[in-house]
């Protein structure tokens, strides 16, 4: 019953992560057909309207802090290209803590699960029967299949051994 529940709590994670998404990218245009428009002054307009303003004045500005949307860490990154590589078909919340740790990371179960709640949310990573599999998202994006093996090979199998 709690896989069951696992797998409809991470699709409704999903979904509003998707929302949140939207929300933001609706915002974003609105904003840019009001800067499209500067006869269209701030004050005439709805409050929704007037936050798109400010939050794309805001972006234009550059004052932006923080990863873009989808950037992950050289190490988790590293992580999910062991994954391709050792475990192309499936992997578990177990592989990822030993592949995580195989490429410098102190992660525990914990950790690798709300990374690869989160890497579902943008593609990073797909559903792969009971467990996962590295997305094409993320093998095109950062060149998984092109790579030549750097690490060990075994990495996540000597690691699930011990």
């Amino acid at each position: 019953m709690s896989r069951d529940s696992d797998i409809i709590a991470a699709q409704e994670a999903k979904v509003a992560g998707l929302r949140r998404n939207l929300e933001i990218e609706e915002g974003v245009l609105r904003g840019m057909r009001l800067v499209a428009h500067p006869d269209v002054k701030p004050a005439n307009l709805e409050p929704e309207q007037s936050i798109a303003v400010e939050n794309w004045n805001r972006i234009v500005a550059g004052s932006r802090r923080g990863r873009q949307p989808g950037a992950i860490s050289r190490e988790w990154r590293n992580t999910l290209g062991t994954l391709y590589r050792e475990c192309p078909d499936r992997f578990s919340i177990s592989d990822a803590v030993v592949a995580a740790q195989a490429n410098g990371l102190k992660a525990g179960t914990r950790e690798a699960e709300d990374r690869i709640r989160a890497y579902l949310d943008v593609g990073y990573v797909e559903r792969a029967g009971d467990g996962f599999k590295v997305g094409q998202v993320a093998v095109q994006k950062y060149g998984f299949a092109q790579r030549q093996t750097q690490e060990a090979p075994t990495a996540v199998a000597e690691g699930a051994s011990k």
